[in-house]
């Protein structure tokens, strides 16, 4: 996926990003923020909305890895998350905490989205996003 600034959003002032060599680089100041958020496509933070575009395709029956590479300062904690939406409504929230997480929608998913929460201070680099469809016998994508 592409990682040009104007693909994230954070209305956060706290939060500045831009891209640099085929990455995002995030700071992310000290700041008294019960939640904030980035969000990858989808260029607002209303996650009980559906967005107008899924930020992959959902095929029914299909597992995908993703992929998410972050570097980031142990002062920042960054938990990427697919939020699935069904029929406008948002339905089941999918945290990637693994480097290749396997994601299994619902069978009534038709949309999703990508969004960071991000807990604390300090420099992130994102360097991959990626959706890989899983294939059976074996696992490969």
């Amino acid at each position: 996926m592409p990682l040009e600034d104007q693909h994230f959003y954070c209305p956060k002032r706290e939060v500045t990003f831009h891209s640099h060599m085929q990455q995002l680089e995030c700071e992310v100041e000290k700041n008294n923020h019960k939640m904030v958020y980035l969000s990858y496509g989808t260029l607002n933070n209303q996650f009980d909305k559906e967005p107008e575009e899924s930020i992959m395709p959902v095929i029914k029956g299909t597992s995908y890895y993703v992929r998410i590479g972050v570097e980031k300062d142990a002062t920042l904690q960054i938990v990427p998350i697919i939020v699935e939406y069904s029929a406008g409504k948002k339905i089941k929230l999918n945290k990637v905490t693994e480097p290749d997480e396997l994601i299994s929608f619902e069978e009534s998913t038709d949309k999703c989205r990508l969004t960071f929460k991000l807990i604390g201070f300090g420099h992130a680099t994102i360097s991959d996003i990626s959706f890989f469809e899983y294939r059976e016998g074996g696992g490969s994508y």
